[in-house]
């Protein structure tokens, strides 16, 4: 029988494996994780963005092993504290941003997607190719030298 590992390898790094139990079923064992570290490497950080609130349910017991940087979080749905409801598409392509993640979002995005926890599953008004608008829209906000985690 294999023993349950607290790490996993990601580009050279040993990171731990989330076990916060909020919304953790499965991929956000390591994508949390990964997440964090990629804002702990960010070296510019006048300017990041979060697109879609999610880092910052496990940020208060992680923040002092990573290092989490301010940044703006953008959500279009969801109503929090430093959350700014706005859709991503919308934002003016002027406005550039050193390094921007999104954990678990983009697939959701233009999607039918309504604040009763639909996330996007419904078939109807559903844009196919909505998340490659998505990245697309990502990349265009990124500064010269800038990096995305998505």
């Amino acid at each position: 029988m294999n023993e349950w590992k607290k790490t996993f390898l990601f580009k050279g790094n040993n990171l731990y494996y989330n076990r916060i139990q909020y919304n953790n079923p499965t991929e956000r064992a390591v994508e949390v994780s990964i997440g964090f570290n990629f804002l702990a490497d960010v070296k510019k950080s006048d300017r990041v963005l979060e697109v879609g609130n999610v880092l910052s349910y496990y940020e208060n017991l992680l923040s002092e092993r990573v290092g989490v940087i301010n940044r703006k979080i953008l959500d279009k749905f969801e109503i929090d504290i430093g959350v700014d409801n706005e859709d991503l598409m919308n934002l003016p392509s002027e406005e550039k941003y050193d390094a921007i993640v999104s954990v678990s979002t983009v697939e959701h995005i233009g999607q039918g997607v309504d604040p009763s926890g639909a996330y996007g599953e419904s078939t109807d008004g559903r844009d196919l190719e909505a998340s490659l608008k998505a990245i697309a829209k990502i990349y265009d906000l990124l500064a010269v030298e800038g990096k995305a985690l998505i």
